[in-house]
């Protein structure tokens, strides 16, 4: 994931004013969590000055209350930034577009901050998914992940290989 343009100063404010844990404020910040405790302890070689990712378009607030909610959550904006940049042409300029995620459940609208859409945002942040990918290596089975068919099955990518979609699929035909 790609950092806030402070990270340092992000972390403060998070501090200061959620209930993320270390663990969420040092990996969207990119920072370790020795760093995070070290700005809540006010143990931090210099004191920072909070900056406030809302005001910035880093964060939303959806997605702190989330993260705040569930301590494994992770914030994942830029995560929708990446996927939206994969999907334009490469002569597209990105600072004529604007990006609104529709979310069906529960009805809720979000946009991407500009900054998010930028080369070098997505960049660091296919970096750092590949960097996490390849840490992961030999860790996690394919049972771990079962298949959830559904109407999807229909129109999905991957039926060519995917042996549950086209037994859905075979078992709904008539349908």
């Amino acid at each position: 994931m790609a950092q806030p343009l402070m990270p340092h100063a992000t972390a403060s404010w998070l501090v200061d004013n959620t209930s993320l844990t270390f663990q969420q404020i040092a990996e969207f910040c990119g920072l370790h969590i020795l760093e995070v405790q070290a700005i809540a302890d006010d143990t931090a070689a210099t004191k920072l000055t909070g900056r406030d990712p809302l005001r910035s378009g880093e964060l939303t607030l959806d997605e702190i209350e989330r993260g705040q909610a569930d301590p494994d959550y992770r914030l994942q904006m830029q995560a929708y930034a990446l996927a939206f940049r994969e999907l334009l042409p490469h002569d597209v300029r990105i600072n004529s577009l604007r990006v609104t995620l529709h979310f069906i459940q529960p009805n809720v609208e979000k946009t991407l901050a500009a900054e998010l859409l930028g080369a070098e945002a997505c960049a660091r942040a296919v970096d750092a998914a590949m960097s996490e990918l390849v840490s992961l290596d030999g860790t996690i089975a394919a049972e771990d992940f079962p298949p959830t068919t559904n109407s999807h099955c229909r129109t999905c990518s991957f039926l060519d290989f995917c042996s549950a979609g086209q037994d859905w699929r075979l078992r709904n035909r008539e349908r």
